[in-house]
């Protein structure tokens, strides 16, 4: 059954933040697991076990046991190893379109960059990958993608771009590239290769940029 929840009090009694939402209640009624992201998710720190794995034990007979709190989980990491999803956007900027499947070259690798000009996360890494980008030019392509609701959205990230001066596209998502992409945080990074395989993903750049990126390309030129 698909159940509407039109005044969303299911929501907000269950915190829902972010779809997808996997809750389990037992068949006493008790709420045993809630606010999973994805089936394959972890239901604790280094753990194998995912909530499908959970699931299946408890329908099989093992009953459910409650899980207090699940461990964060990206659903962008299970793209790891697969071939992009190909997308062409619209640059805020320059009003010039660009595709995915078009910027990749052989000996350069691929960042892809999901950001949002809200995210004080983002604030202080684009511009540090800006700086990386423009060093590696000849190594690296860089493609960024951004989610706006309005105008005033789009204004602001445009004004972020520049006061920055951003040598590389900000693509606004009109193609549910985000929804492909399995994003649910910003900033969310893609490194993708040559032939079009997702290397890595990664949520953000504490260590820095240049130790994520520097063994990667060294690699790719070998």
């Amino acid at each position: 059954p698909v159940l509407v929840d039109e005044r969303f009090e299911l929501a907000r009694m269950l915190r829902v933040q972010t779809v997808p939402n996997i809750n389990i209640v037992d068949a006493n009624g008790i709420l045993r697991l809630s606010g999973g992201i994805s089936l394959r998710q972890p239901i604790a720190p280094h753990s194998t076990v995912t909530i499908s794995d959970y699931l299946r034990e408890g329908l099989g007979g093992k009953g459910f046991v409650t899980i207090d709190q699940l461990p964060p989980y990206y659903p962008a990491f299970e793209l790891v190893g697969k071939t992009i999803f190909d997308f062409s956007l619209e640059d805020l900027v320059s009003k010039k379109r660009f595709t995915l499947g078009e910027k990749l070259e052989p000996k350069k690798l691929t960042l892809l960059v999901f950001w949002a000009v809200t995210c004080p996360h983002c604030q202080k890494a684009l511009p540090k990958v800006n700086a990386y980008y423009a060093e590696h030019r000849d190594q690296l392509n860089l493609l960024s993608i951004v989610k706006n609701r309005d105008e005033e959205g789009r204004r602001k990230t445009v004004h972020f771009a520049r006061a920055h001066n951003f040598r590389f596209p900000v693509l606004e998502d009109t193609e549910q590239v985000w929804e492909n992409y399995r994003v649910i945080s910003t900033p969310t990074f893609f490194v993708i290769t040559p032939d079009g395989r997702i290397e890595s993903a990664f949520i953000d750049t504490h260590e820095g940029i240049a130790a994520i990126l520097d063994p990667k390309i060294e690699q790719l030129l070998q």
